[in-house]
């Protein structure tokens, strides 16, 4: 059997300061919002890619307006991703 670690131990002690009630509810609020807009953004990226599917593929102008549709979707995508992690990382 073994012997249990002491509570200091057994959770590593977190290097992020313990939020108030109001902060913790700000953050969650902002992380709420995030992963709102991140859903959103899943959904415009399938449709433009259906659009595209659809599109005159000899358009190549159109096809390059697609194309610069779905970078920027990708681009605030990663964004929101990063600060998704840091909201996660300040509720611990």
């Amino acid at each position: 059997m073994r012997a249990a670690l002491p509570a200091a131990a057994a959770t590593p002690a977190s290097s992020a300061p313990t939020l108030s009630g109001a902060e913790r509810r700000e953050v969650e609020k902002e992380l709420k919002a995030v992963e709102r807009r991140m859903a959103k953004l899943e959904e415009l990226t399938e449709g433009t890619h259906n659009e595209m599917v659809m599109h005159d593929q000899s358009d190549f102008t159109g096809l390059a307006a697609f194309m610069k549709t779905l970078k920027a979707y990708e681009d605030e995508t990663a964004q929101l991703e990063e600060r998704w992690l840091e909201l996660s990382e300040r509720l611990g």
